[in-house]
């Protein structure tokens, strides 16, 4: 069936919700292109992408193409009550039950931690510098999200290592976060950002210059 995040409204008891980390401040090792090398995810670029992940869909796995609708068949829910808690931007994800399967289904009712990976544009600059001890040589200072993945049985780069996921561990190691998760890039060109985000909630926000990159990390 074709979900879609205002469903829940009609019938609650065909969702199941649970608290994420989706992403978290810091540096970590990336390699893709040009764009190759310790990257630091600002703190500011997260909170300036808070509107844009409102309602975002929800998938099980990267899709072979970047969501553009609400109703793409591959969406199995969405991020609600998004906000920067410490380092980490974090909220609650509404999955249809039926969609996600009994597996999946069952992990979250035990509160099982599980790993996710966001999918997003972004306009990695270069720049040399150090956070936190760590040195990088990008600096990411704007991301549009696009969807976040829920992955079963694979890591995501802002992993649940890094304290990140689907019902997070408590303790967070500190270090740099390693992309793991180059394999499921796509190189082609994907649709226009601000297109793909237009169906959701006007909302006051600081201008976001258009991405020029995708990723999903």
């Amino acid at each position: 069936m074709v979900v879609n995040a205002l469903y829940r409204f009609q019938d609650p008891s065909e969702w199941i919700n649970a608290p994420v980390r989706m992403m978290r401040s810091g540096v970590f090792s990336n390699d893709w292109g040009d764009w190759t090398g310790p990257t630091l995810f600002e703190l500011d670029a997260l909170r300036r992408s808070l509107p844009y992940w409102d309602r975002l869909s929800v998938t099980i796995e990267h899709p072979a193409e970047f969501v553009t609708n609400s109703y793409a068949p591959e969406i199995v829910g969405a991020v609600e009550d998004v906000q920067i808690y410490n380092e980490f931007l974090v909220g609650r994800v509404w999955l249809h039950r039926e969609s996600i399967g009994l597996d999946l289904l069952h992990r979250i009712e035990n509160r099982s931690p599980i790993e996710v990976s966001a999918a997003y544009w972004v306009n990695p600059r270069h720049e040399a510098g150090s956070y936190r001890g760590e040195q990088f040589n990008f600096k990411v200072q704007n991301l549009l999200p696009n969807h976040l993945a829920i992955l079963p049985s694979t890591q995501g780069a802002f992993g649940l290592r890094h304290g990140c996921g689907i019902f997070p561990p408590a303790a967070v190691s500190s270090g740099i976060v390693t992309n793991v998760a180059g394999s499921t890039r796509r190189g082609k060109a994907q649709p226009n950002p601000l297109r793909a985000a237009r169906n959701r909630p006007k909302v006051k926000a600081s201008p976001v210059p258009p991405p020029t990159r995708t990723s999903q990390l």
